[in-house]
């Protein structure tokens, strides 16, 4: 029953030597948040580019990831669903294709569609 007590606050022991606050809250704040460790800068003298090797968009491919089901996607923000997407593709499937090829074969990804 003793812990139960109410007692007086007792003032904080010293931490590492320190007895004020602010060098306390130093402490802590280094051993809890050290610094990231430090890399040495990368060598870009000898990289180089590689191209993007896509394979080519068909028909059924398409049609596959149209059809896959996203569990737990909600429409953003202009409330288009995934339904609402898949019932445009089986209306207009060409018009899908057609743009589809084109953003692949440019390697373009529409900044709205991200």
């Amino acid at each position: 029953m003793a812990y139960t007590k109410d007692r007086q606050p007792e003032k904080l022991p010293p931490i590492l030597g320190r007895e004020f606050f602010q060098d306390k809250c130093n402490i802590l704040r280094e051993t809890l948040f050290p610094s990231p460790p430090q890399a040495p800068k990368p060598n870009w003298e000898s990289y180089k580019p590689s191209a993007w090797n896509w394979s080519i968009l068909t028909n059924s491919k398409l049609e596959n990831a149209y059809l896959a089901k996203i569990k737990g996607k909600t429409p953003g923000p202009n409330f288009i669903s995934q339904d609402i997407i898949l019932q445009a593709y089986r209306a207009i499937p060409g018009v899908f294709y057609k743009l589809y090829s084109c953003l692949i074969n440019l390697g373009y990804y529409p900044k709205c569609w991200k």
